[in-house]
């Protein structure tokens, strides 16, 4: 599944992104593994938009959806490092493009059935 949020992750619509992300992994059915963030409209992030993010993930895992960020992996990176919100295991959530978010997708999903040719694995 691929979600774009065109806009900044702030203090004023963090709770609204959660909401609408959350929203979208349920219209989506239930064969959603990757739930992929297109980052690179967020023009930025405070304290409050990483919380988001961090409770989104939490909601993600519960249902066995793994959160991906494509895009503006480096600003990523840096803000988590800022607010002590970074650890390793997120070096393999981040991607620099979209085309390298799908390439790693692909690989994951190799010989599991649920390949690009797969109804369900094209979320």
């Amino acid at each position: 599944m691929l979600f774009r949020f065109n806009g900044p992750l702030t203090f004023f619509n963090a709770d609204y992104f959660k909401q609408r992300a959350l929203a979208a992994a349920d219209a989506a059915g239930k064969d959603v593994r990757w739930f992929v963030i297109d980052a690179i409209p967020i023009s930025d992030i405070d304290v409050n938009g990483l919380y988001a993010l961090r409770d989104l993930n939490a909601e993600l895992e519960a249902r066995g959806i793994t959160l991906i960020l494509a895009g503006r992996r480096t600003e990523f990176l840096s803000w988590l490092r800022k607010i002590g919100l970074y650890h390793a295991e997120l070096d393999k959530r981040l991607f620099p493009t979209l085309t390298q978010a799908l390439k790693a997708y692909r690989r994951t999903t190799a010989g599991s059935g649920l390949g690009p040719s797969d109804p369900g694995g094209s979320r």
